[in-house]
């Protein structure tokens, strides 16, 4: 993800407004650069990050969170971890920031990710898009694939879920993107970058998501899925 996290992460919530609330299970939450936002909205979150390296950080993040909990551990390894209690437990939303792209079988991991949801629950992925622009630093980043707008919409449908929306973000980072890690093959992104990233590209790139509705394809995606009604229903 070529921006700097902490700074763009407000950003992301105001977008996504009422679709962030209540209890949050975020996966995949690294050092913690957007679970103080999701504190902010959240009536208690639970953060979930399988690296002991990030898993350090992200516990300092959160431990004078009060409404907030970390967790060191994959989301299998979480469930597991809960037993019986896990069963009964469920979430208002879950989150994927910039994590699905890591994970080898996205599909099995959104239909446990649904399982922890309340029967009225959503998800909100953020992934990379257009695979024409998966360059140096995706491949360094470890990640296993960028997604089409109809390749995500697939995984979420064979998950169980069905799409509320998906939009495109950030179309005028096309250019900056293919350049740097195409191109030159830049294998890492500096502070200046990032900088830059953040006080130019992240406030125009959210007015033209407002103007256009996400329709002009972007260097991200971010998807609303819910649990289906007729599953509600039952």
């Amino acid at each position: 993800m070529v921006c700097a996290e902490a700074k763009t992460a407000g950003s992301l919530i105001r977008y996504l407004g009422n679709n962030v609330n209540g209890d949050i299970l975020e996966v995949g939450a690294g050092s913690g650069s957007f679970s103080q936002a999701i504190a902010e909205v959240a009536s208690h979150l639970v953060s979930i990050e399988p690296s002991r390296k990030f898993c350090m950080e992200l516990d300092r993040k959160l431990e004078r969170i009060e409404n907030a909990e970390s967790y060191c551990g994959t989301l299998s390894s979480f469930v597991a971890s809960k037993g019986e209690e896990g069963a009964v437990r469920k979430f208002d939303r879950i989150m994927y920031t910039h994590v699905l792209e890591h994970i080898p079988d996205d599909v099995s991991e959104l239909k446990l990710a649904k399982q922890q949801l309340q029967l009225n629950g959503k998800a909100i992925i953020v992934v990379p898009s257009m695979p024409r622009l998966y360059g140096s630093v995706d491949s360094l980043s470890g990640h296993q694939r960028r997604f089409t707008l109809n390749e995500l919409r697939t995984v979420a449908e064979l998950a169980g879920f069905e799409v509320e929306s998906i939009r495109y973000f950030n179309p005028i980072a096309i250019a900056p993107y293919w350049l740097l890690y195409r191109i030159i093959g830049v294998k890492s992104v500096g502070s200046g970058q990032l900088g830059l990233y953040d006080r130019n590209f992240v406030p125009l790139a959210y007015k033209m998501m407002w103007i256009f509705g996400g329709r002009i394809p972007g260097i991200n995606l971010i998807a609303v899925l819910r649990v289906p009604h007729e599953i509600s229903d039952k």
